[in-house]
């Protein structure tokens, strides 16, 4: 395919607030942070700047608070070169908010206030501009930060497009079963996978939730790297982790998600799509903040060649 893949992006955009911390606090401790800082985020507007980062033509379909927080997160996807067409401005409801800590190991803790993005609505997605937007897409990508009724109907109107959906179950929730029908590739990490399948192995949890429609599962497995289940009966696909100096967790697994939709709408093996997403995602995790350390492609690709 000579030209960009055309994503779109139905999800969450937030603004997080960062904070700095030695060590995640316990329930009920009480700590004191180094420092705090804004900056764009949400796991929709993340996916969609990893996308566009790696090369593909991003529209994001999404509702933001007629706020500083809204006017912001808008500017910072064009500037992305994202299409922000389609993202909508509430008058009733603030932008959505996520309030970050991140330790000395890179791990971190996340409470997301949803705000505007709890009113993104299947009518959103049904707009001429929105449904225009899917039709002519080659991948739909999609989250769980807005409402469960907003992406079974943007997977349904994927699949009716003839696109490659995918779904990235976080936050974990229980699906509805035409979602899973509609969904192509659904990633997810060993404790969404086991509490959906209720069953604690994740090749088994794998396998079982390909049964309910996916053609191929993904489960990440966090420093142990990831596995791929195809609905098919074929063998999994493992592929490691590669091993980087962490600096922030945060927005590694949506980094993972838009890489390895990509390179599959891409006609990439399964293999070489998780090697991909593995890489790109170990990148994103050494600079810090969601969206700031989602690589380009042409660094995904040096790093690879030195690889292995």
């Amino acid at each position: 395919m000579d030209r960009p893949i055309r994503a779109v992006v139905v999800g969450s955009i937030n603004r997080d607030l960062i904070l700095s911390v030695r060590a995640l606090p316990h329930p009920g401790e009480t700590i004191l942070g180094r420092s705090v800082r804004e900056a764009p985020g949400g796991k929709g507007a993340n996916q969609a700047v990893a996308l566009a980062r790696l090369g593909a033509a991003v529209t994001m379909i999404g509702h933001v608070g007629d706020d500083d927080f809204g006017r912001s997160g808008k500017a910072e996807l064009n500037a992305e070169g994202i299409s922000t067409a389609t993202v909508t401005m509430s008058s009733a409801a603030p932008s959505g908010l996520a309030v970050v800590a991140v330790d000395d190991a890179g791990e971190n803790l996340i409470v997301v206030i949803p705000g505007a993005n709890a009113e993104l609505t299947p009518a959103h997605a049904a707009t001429p501009l929105a449904s225009a937007a899917l039709l002519a897409a080659d991948l739909v990508v999609l989250q769980l930060e807005i409402p469960m009724d907003t992406v079974a109907a943007a997977a349904a109107a994927g699949r009716a497009a003839g696109s490659l959906v995918v779904l990235n179950c976080a936050p974990a929730a229980e699906l509805p079963r035409d979602l899973y029908a509609n969904t192509d590739v659904l990633v997810l990490n060993e404790t969404e996978a086991a509490t959906l399948a209720g069953v604690a192995d994740p090749v088994a949890a794998a396998r079982l939730l390909t049964s309910l429609g996916p053609r191929l599962v993904i489960v990440t497995l966090g420093s142990a790297g990831c596995i791929a289940v195809a609905a098919d009966g074929s063998t999994p696909v493992r592929q490691r982790s590669y091993p980087v100096p962490v600096l922030d967790t945060t927005g590694a697994g949506d980094c993972f998600v838009a890489a390895v939709g990509l390179a599959l709408a891409q006609r990439a093996d399964t293999a070489a799509a998780l090697r991909i997403a593995a890489m790109a995602s170990a990148l994103a995790v050494t600079v810090s903040g969601a969206q700031a350390g989602m690589p380009a492609r042409a660094a995904v690709d040096a790093a690879l060649s030195g690889a292995d």
